[in-house]
């Protein structure tokens, strides 16, 4: 038996109780009554004086007198729930029990109405005892008086409450009531009922939380798979997916920023690909680490299994727990990646680009040899790209190993070193002041620690920090360490040097970036001097073999290999979005100075202009869309990117099209029109008859009217020459060597698929003479008109005598004269009718052998031969035969 205090319910009742400790007295009344009735007992007398409260507040019911332990009979007009039946009890013909049951306020009315006849009644006694005491907890009473008078309005029939209750505020607590104090049994509620009603608010004891937390924090529990069960299978709350994406950075989509990013990974790409590189992505998810436990910004998950996963926080972790699993050796990878950070107000985690240059290799005979490759990387990056104050980038760098040194010097606890390392990260971007509070306060370091730390915190040449290190660090074995480490950092300098790389090395020896990942090797930063601050440092890494190491599968393990290599990896993180910022404001800037020049043949977007295409194909007056798809469907298997209008009959004008085309960055317009019917009549190609095409110049604000089977040609031209003005427009800008490399490289997109792209065949017959006889003799041909056609004469000739000397061209010598030979090379041999009319017109013993060098051709075509030069020897006259394409 347990013992309570003085202290029952009608005491706290007086005293005053709140609305929410009103609920939870209740919950626990009713709770014990759901234990009393399963038990198969009554209680009979429940009133506050027999409701007890322990020392921790908690309801206990007591003095069972009047409680009855007789074998029951059901009623079968009460509800059956689970766990709960209600008892009707039976008295025996001698005994009586409702002699003195109960107290007048609280009886309920079957028993007060029966009080002296034998009479059947069940455990719903006790509720309506419970709603009488259930309402004094919720009403104050001034009087004695004023509370007998009320509790009689209570129990009519009609259920009369006072005019002061607060019904609307209390109308859960309202409705409990009038539900236990209905008159007849049937309508009262069980105790399991009224414990489970919609009235009765969710139970949030701290007991019921933390049995919650312990089942989740321990995945063997056996209710723990139930309780993963519930949590997925809950419904989506329609309100917060409408704010999800709040503050994550995804609302802010802009085209031509992700036109700029292709652009700059196209670069990029190009330069990795250089190397040696391929590209190489991780998973995405990976179990829980503690590598970001100082790090409150990581993404964590939880999956349906009830597996803590997370997102990643950069691209280094999860690509050296990928190579460790799978054993991947001697590769340089790069990759273009996404990495996550939690968002202050909750919902969609904001998203970082990031791009990633690794290499893996198995010897640990080339010391410093790779992280040579990874800062040239880097070093061609900065040339690269408009970056502001190129020229100011440096190397900052320093050894795992000297900073291991420096903290056994200063005597920093081992257990404590990463922290430490968190907060030393952060020298050159806050006070030192701050740096030195943060230290003795997290993580009581002593003053004295601090101010030896303090001493190590300086930079310069290599030569120049290594001899203060020396007077700072006169013991071995920290001694030999650092010196080990210089001599490190030394053959690196060398080695930058043979690559070509002349940029800055300065030696930082509290250089500390992720300090856990980069152990035993170097440690560096690609930043502008004199600017440590985050917005400035445009790469960071290092030798992170220790990383590689944490996540290999034990040798025992079913997924560890025997046999297997040491795996060794240096790599660089690069911010890539300053690049696009950089680019976009080199652009912005490009746009403004260009704005007042006049010379039109200089005028350009320039090269970071973000572009969606080239071409822009339209089409007034009663031109369908299906001739504009045959035309951009020629641009495009000419390799020419264009875009096209799709509805019929727009309200766009001229000068809309203009306004559109220039602010998305696209250079030529080909609108296409019916021709009048006389031209239709005189036109003699039947690709040209009906259509013209004229070509607006969005830049140069010119238009030209280009036959329609020369516009690609004309359009291909004209965007290399557009090129050529882009090149030496943003050399004025930005000066580096590689941009006429690149842009080269990236002009051949533009080059006609059936155009050769050998640079030494176009300028060794670019010089051929061309004599231009036009139809029209009295008309002057505009000059641009002129070179296109030169244009077209030459890589015409030029694909002819490349295709000679690269022997694409096979040699027939035939036995027919030259009458013959010309008669054959003006017939289509792989068509019937043609070839029959030169048979008709031969000799008949001729006609057999004509047969024979008709199959001859026809093999050649099918080899892929576009020409054959066809030989007379009895006349010693020959002639290019073309096949028709």
């Amino acid at each position: 038996m347990e013992y309570c205090e003085k202290k029952t319910l009608h005491d706290v009742i007086e005293e005053g109780i709140s609305e929410e400790e009103g609920w939870r007295l209740f919950r626990q009344i009713v709770e014990g009554l759901v234990h009393i009735h399963s038990q198969g007992m009554i209680h009979r007398d429940l009133k506050p004086s027999n409701i007890f409260l322990d020392a921790n507040g908690d309801v206990k019911i007591g003095d069972f007198g009047l409680a009855t332990t007789n074998a029951p009979l059901i009623d079968i007009t009460a509800p059956q729930v689970q766990n709960y039946q209600s008892y009707e009890y039976a008295p025996a013909q001698d005994e009586s029990l409702t002699a003195g049951v109960g107290t007048a306020l609280y009886v309920s009315p079957e028993i007060a109405a029966n009080s002296h006849n034998l009479s059947r009644y069940n455990a719903k006694v006790d509720i309506y005892s419970l709603g009488i005491i259930f309402f004094e907890i919720c009403y104050n009473f001034s009087t004695e008086m004023e509370r007998r008078t009320t509790i009689m309005d209570l129990r009519r029939t009609e259920i009369v409450f006072p005019k002061e209750f607060p019904c609307e505020k209390l109308k859960n607590q309202e409705a409990i009531i009038r539900w236990c104090l209905q008159h007849n049994p049937k309508d009262r509620p069980t105790s399991m009922e009224l414990l489970r009603c919609e009235y009765m608010p969710p139970k949030m004891e701290d007991e019921y939380i933390q049995e919650s937390v312990r089942t989740i924090a321990n995945p063997n529990n056996p209710y723990y798979q139930k309780l993963m069960a519930a949590l997925f299978t809950q419904q989506s709350d329609k309100h917060k997916d409408y704010t999800y994406d709040y503050n994550s950075g995804h609302s802010d989509f802009a085209a031509y920023n992700e036109i700029t990013y292709s652009k700059v990974r196209d670069h990029m790409v190009k330069i990795f690909r250089r190397h040696g590189a391929i590209e190489l992505n991780a998973p995405l998810l990976m179990p829980k680490t503690d590598l970001y436990k100082e790090d409150r910004e990581a993404v964590y998950l939880l999956d349906a299994e009830g597996a803590i996963i997370q997102l990643p926080f950069d691209l280094t972790v999860p690509f050296a727990r990928y190579i460790g699993r799978h054993n991947i050796t001697d590769i340089k990878r790069y990759v273009f990646g996404k990495v996550y950070r939690t968002n202050p107000v909750g919902g969609q985690p904001r998203v970082f680009a990031e791009v990633d240059f690794d290499i893996v290799h198995s010897t640990n005979t080339c010391s410093m040899i790779p992280e040579a490759e990874v800062l040239k990387v880097v070093d061609e990056i900065i040339e690269e790209f408009p970056l502001s104050n190129a020229g100011d980038y440096c190397f900052y760098v320093t050894h795992a190993n000297i900073i291991d040194a420096i903290f056994d010097c200063c005597r920093v606890p081992c257990d404590i070193r990463r922290g430490v390392c968190s907060v030393l990260s952060k020298l050159g971007k806050v006070s030192t002041g701050q740096i030195r509070k943060q230290l003795m306060v997290e993580y009581q370091l002593p003053r004295s620690i601090c101010d030896e730390l303090e001493l190590f915190d300086f930079r310069g040449e290599l030569e120049t920090v290594y001899k203060k290190l020396e007077k700072l660090v006169p013991v071995e074995p920290m001694r030999t360490r650092i010196k080990d480490a210089v001599r490190e950092l030394k053959t690196l300098s060398a080695y930058l040097k043979d690559l070509g790389v002349h940029r800055q090395l300065v030696f930082v020896p509290l250089l500390i970036h992720n300090h856990h990942y980069y152990k035993n090797g170097i440690i560096f930063q690609v930043l502008q001097d004199n600017n440590r601050k985050d917005e400035s440092i445009l790469a960071a890494g290092g030798r992170y073999d220790s990383l590689i190491q944490q996540f290999r599968y034990p040798i025992g393990f079913a997924g560890g290999l025997t046999g297997r290599k040491q795996i060794f990896a240096v790599g660089v993180n690069i911010a890539v979005q300053k690049i696009i910022n950089a680019c976009v404001h080199h652009q912005a800037c490009f746009t403004k100075n260009s704005a007042g020049r006049n010379v039109d043949e200089e005028k350009s977007y320039g090269i970071w202009m973000p572009k969606k295409c080239d071409i822009y194909v339209a089409s007034l007056g009663k031109v369908q869309l299906a001739e504009r798809l045959e035309v951009v469907r020629e641009l495009w298997s000419h390799n020419i990117k264009a875009d096209f209008m799709y509805e019929d009959g727009t309200y766009l004008t001229p000068e809309m099209l203009i306004h559109n085309c220039r602010h998305q960055g696209i250079n030529w317009i080909a609108i296409l029109r019916h021709k009048s019917q006389d031209h239709y009549n005189k036109s003699g190609n039947s690709r040209d008859s009906g259509i013209s095409v004229k070509v607006k110049n969005v830049l140069r604000k010119t238009e030209i009217e280009v036959p329609r089977s020369e516009l690609c040609m004309y359009l291909s031209s004209e965007i290399q020459d557009q090129m050529r003005i882009d090149q030496v427009s943003g050399a004025r800008m930005h000066r580096h060597h590689s941009i006429s490399q690149s842009d080269q490289l990236l002009s051949s997109d533009f080059i006609p698929a059936n155009q050769s792209t050998s640079t030494e065949s176009s300028a060794h017959y670019s010089n051929l003479p061309v004599t231009i006889v036009s139809l029209q003799s009295n008309k002057k041909m505009k000059h641009k008109q002129k070179q296109l056609l030169i244009d077209k004469a030459h890589l015409n000739i030029n694909t002819i005598i490349d295709d000679i000397k690269s022997g694409n061209v096979p040699i027939m010598a035939l036995d027919i004269n030259k009458e013959l030979l010309k008669k054959l090379s003006n017939c289509y041999v792989l068509e019937d009718d043609s070839f029959k009319k030169v048979l008709d017109a031969v000799p008949a013993n001729y006609r057999e052998y004509m047969i024979q060098i008709r199959d001859v051709l026809k093999k050649h075509h099918k080899h892929g031969h576009k020409h054959v030069w066809l030989y007379s020897h009895k006349d010693d006259y020959g002639l290019l035969y073309q096949f028709e394409s």
